[in-house]
């Protein structure tokens, strides 16, 4: 037999001791129990074999979840040299059944095949449990297991097992032992069902349609095998953690793929139903797109695609070779060229055969037509399921996670297998298709772009709680650099950089999101809250929290304050929690809140700076004031237009929008400048400033522009440009400017001389022309040359001195002979210009 490693040894003398049969030779009525918690592809199968040989088990019944695994695990007792007869009780037809094995789902069939003495194993499947075929052998005269092997026995544990709790009762299924097998001992869910209902029923779910609105996922504890009185002690627990120390399981991370795309954006906004054939198809290329610049930019290899609907995951392969030549010619020092990236999809309807070949292509990289593959994109729908060996696997691309909790745990499990000493680094990419007006840090907590994440970290957890739990605690927030393309080390449980983004996220934000989306969704984060409240209440008098708040501590309790008037208006705050709110004097009004923390905020600009217009960009305290004045002076004008509207006598008007008396009376006591009617928030701000210059015994006439520079306007070039536009401003503008600035307009005399035309520079350039040549006898004046021509104005009579690069003129004309004027071309011919 093969040799254990100390892993499998460990558990496996656990599990004889516990499994042995007392020395009085009684054994209790629901026989002997015992789980073995080993990481997935640490080798149970192997162990099980080796405990069935030392306990000397003739009759040995082995439970598995899918056909898939069935074949692999009888390949696995084969090679041990298990021996005797080997019978499968599934749905696997002749020419499916793997060798030295026969298959019926016949339960008098397989009461008759196992009868008489001799050591006899039986492999079945979950479903023929389900189907009541075992139970009904039993009745049918099958005898009593010597040892039952439950593989993935997480399945028939809490809600997840009722399909196939039969197994559990030793009246229906007798066994003298029974040894359970799992990685995931325990499997969370979101509560989604509100979100997967119809309008009408979401309707009449109430509570549930309401918190699936508001974006608040709740999670329960699905699957758990911590009763031991069904599943035994627990005879070795071989955590993810230590495998992956141990060499055994891939060390992995979790890359997440930013998807920014227009056309997914654009459909969004157009509200189009995520279900229609336009929609499913956007978000296909996208997903698309993303699994093929993760792979290149990541260097994956083999990436197995995983989706919950057969025409999905066959559109996804089918349809990647026209995507994957597209980004080729964009990016060709990227992504490779079409024709080295394989691709194909598996599906329960594929035959053993169909799935062995493709999976053997998938493994080698190598094409049908015999060429070496780059890359490998393998789609695959429900078929690689739990157990089933795929070592060869670089990554687990999540295309779709509508699956069950257990697919999406079996799912993770894929990427984790190695064959000992690879050094292979396992990727879990998770694409995030962000909504219109969605990015970094800020939609982290709350948008729904991000519920595939968390179900997928959910996944995880069931194999690696501790490096999850890890996420939750802030970790440093330097940006984790790409790595190289070949040659790297990934993180193992509770290294550094598990969970990475394709751009970045502050550590704080993604630990919060850990602790309220993944480990306790509201409980945790509610009380968190609550305690920096009361602090913030302490320290400010009250409870008016601004909306970029962050506590000492790092907790944004801004962001949680909105959140919970979010959740009372969607009516999923429970009254517990309302009234401890309301002991502290909480604000639910949101908009009055935020107009008090944004006049604040204008009222704190205004006094530095004297006066409440603001630029565009402007920020104050964390706040947008300049963004906030803007949209004030909308209201306000707005609210001006209705009013004269009104006065004309029109009815029925629509206030929507507009600014109530009380708060323009608000803005005015800070400013009764905010908002002026007949020039722009800008002229007033450079008014406002030079008014405060000369108040202070400043002066603006004759300075030098820029040479007085207030909170970024150059106020004498805008004063310069008062005085040259000076019949442009209005008549209220013309005297504040006169009489308060003391700027007057320009004369003729004091404005700047126009530019010269370009017919000007033409007849300048010529002038210069016919007099070297006149002088020097020729026209070849060197490339550098300048020369002096006299200018007479007739309107005024002076005369002046003009300076012409005669020189860089004639080269240039001579060397764009055919394009330059043909007038210039025959007077510099008559001059005697040799073009040549």
């Amino acid at each position: 037999m093969k040799r254990l490693r100390p892993n499998q040894k460990e558990a496996c003398d656990a599990a004889v001791r516990l499994l042995t049969v007392p020395t009085s030779g009684i054994v209790p009525l629901q026989g002997l129990r015992c789980q073995i918690r080993a990481a997935t592809g640490s080798g149970k199968s192997l162990t099980a074999v080796h405990l069935a040989s030392r306990l000397h088990a003739e009759r040995v019944l082995v439970l598995v979840p899918s056909l898939p695994l069935l074949e692999q695990t009888v390949s696995v007792w084969q090679a041990e040299e298990r021996g005797g007869r080997m019978l499968g009780l599934c749905s696997l037809q002749a020419s499916e059944q793997p060798p030295g094995i026969c298959c019926t789902t016949d339960p008098a069939e397989l009461a008759a095949w196992t009868k008489g003495p001799g050591r006899v194993t039986v492999f079945a499947t979950y479903h023929s449990l389900g189907l009541g075929y075992l139970e009904q052998a039993h009745q049918a005269g099958l005898p009593a297991w010597s040892l039952t092997v439950v593989d993935e026995a997480h399945r028939v544990s809490g809600s997840a097992g009722r399909p196939w709790a039969a197994i559990l009762d030793n009246t229906k299924i007798p066994s003298d032992r029974r040894l359970f097998m799992t990685a995931t001992p325990r499997l969370w869910q979101t509560r989604e069902q509100a979100q997967q209902q119809t309008p009408a029923a979401r309707a009449a779910a109430g509570r549930g349609a309401a918190e699936a609105a508001a974006g608040i996922q709740e999670t329960e504890l699905i699957a758990s095998m911590d009763d031991e009185t069904l599943f035994g002690p627990i005879a070795h627990d071989y955590p993810l953690g230590q495998a992956i120390a141990d060499g055994v399981i891939a060390p992995y991370r979790i890359l997440c793929v930013d998807v920014h795309d227009p056309l997914l954006h654009e459909l969004d906004q157009r509200g189009l139903d995520d279900r229609s054939v336009e929609y499913r198809g956007a978000r296909l290329a996208a997903l698309q797109t993303a699994v093929l610049t993760a792979a290149a930019e990541w260097d994956l290899g083999r990436v197995l695609s995983f989706h919950h609907r057969v025409a999905e995951a066959r559109a996804m392969s089918t349809g990647l070779p026209g995507i994957a030549r597209t980004l080729w010619k964009q990016n060709p020092a990227l992504y490779p060229q079409p024709g080295q990236i394989g691709t194909t999809w598996l599906e329960s309807a594929h035959t053993p055969a169909e799935r062995k070949t493709a999976l053997e292509e998938f493994a080698s990289l190598i094409g049908e037509d015999g060429w070496r593959l780059q890359r490998h994109i393998l789609a695959s729908v429900k078929v690689l399921a739990e157990g089933v060996d795929t070592f060869h696997c670089d990554a687990v691309y999540f295309a779709d996670v509508r699956g069950s909790m257990i697919d999406l745990v079996q799912a993770v499990g894929r990427a984790l297998r190695m064959q000992p000493g690879s050094g292979k680094v396992a990727t879990i990419v998770v694409p995030i298709l962000l909504g219109p007006g969605e990015s970094g840090d800020h939609q982290l907590l709350t948008s729904r772009a991000y519920n595939g994440l968390s179900k997928i970290l959910m996944a995880l957890r069931s194999h690696d709680a501790a490096a999850i739990e890890r996420l939750a605690m802030p970790q440093s927030t330097r940006r984790p650099q790409r790595e190289p393309r070949s040659g790297t080390q990934g993180s193992a449980a509770g290294e550094r950089e598990l969970l990475r983004f394709s751009t970045r996220r502050d550590p704080a934000t993604i630990a919060a999101f850990i602790t309220t989306r993944v480990l306790e969704p509201e409980r945790a984060e509610f009380r968190r809250g609550l305690a920096e409240l009361l602090l913030y209440k302490a320290a400010y008098g009250d409870v008016r929290v601004p909306y970029a708040y962050t506590a000492p501590s790092g907790h944004r309790l801004g962001v949680w304050v909105a959140d919970q008037r979010r959740y009372n208006t969607a009516g999923i705050l429970d009254n517990e929690r309302v009234s401890l709110l309301n002991e502290q004097g909480f604000v639910w009004s949101h908009f009055d809140t935020a107009f008090t923390d944004n006049l604040t905020a204008v009222a704190g600009y205004a006094h530095v700076h004297g006066h409440a217009c603001p630029p565009a960009d402007a920020i104050w305290n964390g706040l947008p004031v300049g963004t906030i004045m803007k949209n004030a002076r909308t209201a306000q004008r707005r609210t001006e237009a209705l009013q004269r509207r009104a006065e004309a006598g029109e009815q029925n008007l629509d206030w929507t929008g507009a600014l109530s008396p009380e708060r323009k009376a608000a803005y005015d006591t800070i400013d009764p400048a905010w908002c002026p009617t007949h020039w722009t928030p800008d002229w007033q701000r450079n008014f406002t400033l030079a008014r405060r210059h000369i108040q202070a015994g400043g002066v603006l006439l004759g300075a030098q522009p820029g040479s007085i520079a207030v909170q970024g306007e150059d106020l004498t070039a805008w004063a310069r440009t008062q005085q040259l536009r000076w019949e442009q401003l209005g008549p209220a503008q013309r005297w504040m400017c006169q009489h308060i600035l003391r700027l007057h307009p320009l004369t003729d005399q004091e404005r700047p001389k126009s530019p010269v035309t370009h017919a000007e520079k033409e007849a300048r350039n010529l002038l210069a022309a016919t007099q070297y040549r006149a002088r020097e006898g020729h026209l070849n004046p060197p490339r550098g040359h300048k020369e002096e021509i006299t200018l007479h104005d007739d309107t005024t009579g002076e005369t002046t001195i003009a300076e012409v690069s005669l020189g860089l003129f004639i080269g240039n004309s001579r060397a764009r002979r055919a394009t330059i004027p043909t007038e210039r071309a025959a007077q510099l011919t008559q001059l005697g210009m040799k073009w040549t």
